[in-house]
C-alpha cells in the first residue's frame, strides 16, 4: 500500500514549487481546498481518476508522486489512466451501442 503521509508531502512540495495555493490547486482539480489539505496531511488520497490530472498540474510523474516505480505503482498508474473521463466516455458509448452487455 502507499504511504499516504509521503504522498501528501510530495503533493505539498510540488504545489509549493509551482507557487500554487491549496485553493488554486483545488479549483484547478474541481475539489475543495479541504480535500487538498487532507491529501497533504496524509489523511486521504486523491481519487484514482484525479491522479493523472494532479500529476499534470503539479508537473510531476505518477512514479514521483507515489514514490518511485514498482509493480504496485505501475498497476495503479494503469488503473488511473483508464479511470479518466475519456475512457469513461468511450466505455459509456460502447455500453450504449451494445445493450446486451448491460
Amino acid at each position: 500500500m502507499f504511504d499516504t503521509m509521503q504522498v501528501g508531502r510530495r503533493i505539498r512540495q510540488a504545489r509549493i514549487e509551482k507557487n500554487m495555493t491549496q485553493m488554486a490547486l483545488a479549483d484547478a482539480m474541481g475539489v475543495s481546498y479541504q480535500a487538498v489539505s487532507n491529501w497533504e496531511r496524509g489523511n486521504a488520497m486523491p481519487d484514482i481518476s484525479k491522479l493523472p490530472e494532479l500529476c499534470e498540474l503539479l508537473g510531476i510523474t505518477f512514479e514521483t508522486l507515489v514514490g518511485g516505480p514498482s509493480r504496485e505503482t505501475e498497476t495503479v498508474g494503469v488503473m488511473a489512466a483508464f479511470a479518466t473521463k475519456e475512457y469513461v466516455n468511450v466505455l459509456s458509448s460502447v455500453i450504449v451501442k451494445v445493450p446486451a452487455l448491460v
